[in-house]
């Protein structure tokens, strides 16, 4: 989960997508732009692979269901297409909760009120879940400010130690 619209790292969000390709498991986003681009791009760019792309495709408006500009991104392999909005919110009318209900583990990057909803959503439901924000944040909170919604990664292999635990194999 990270921001539609900006990547402030790239690198850590293709690190994340080829991490994910090559132990095998499937990628699950937004399937929009920003992170959820770069973690997809990254993530079919291993080969050979296992897991597909997935993308849970949001509605311009709720209760429409036409997709915004951009979406899904070319990298996604498979669309879900909802009549849901695109997020900030974690009430019934965001695909948020399609997002976090839907993922087996978690990994927060950098992003918006979106991904600070998922966040949240995920706390709730009690889901697999790990901060990896470097020197970004989530809506403006940094890792030491939502400690208390989910434990913070300090490298790569720390997020690949949280999924060996959290994923079924692969």
């Amino acid at each position: 989960m990270g921001s539609g619209e900006d990547v402030a790292n790239p690198e850590v969000a293709a690190e994340i997508g080829r991490l994910i390709a090559r132990l095998g498991h499937d990628l699950l986003t937004g399937a929009g732009q920003g992170v959820m681009r770069a973690v997809a791009e990254a993530f079919i760019s291993v080969t050979p692979r296992a897991g597909i792309s997935i993308g849970v495709v949001p509605a311009k408006a709720a209760g429409d269901a036409t997709p915004p500009a951009g979406y899904p991104n070319e990298f996604v392999e498979l669309p879900i297409y909802t009549h849901l909005g695109r997020g900030g919110s974690d009430d019934n009318t965001s695909r948020n909760p399609v997002n976090v209900l839907t993922s087996n583990a978690i990994i927060l990057l950098p992003g918006h009120g979106g991904t600070y909803a998922e966040l949240r959503l995920a706390a709730r439901y009690n889901r697999p879940r790990i901060l990896y924000l470097g020197d970004g944040a989530i809506d403006g909170h940094g890792a030491a400010d939502l400690a208390h919604l989910a434990p913070a990664a300090g490298s790569l292999e720390a997020v690949r130690a949280f999924l060996e635990t959290a994923l079924p194999e692969g």
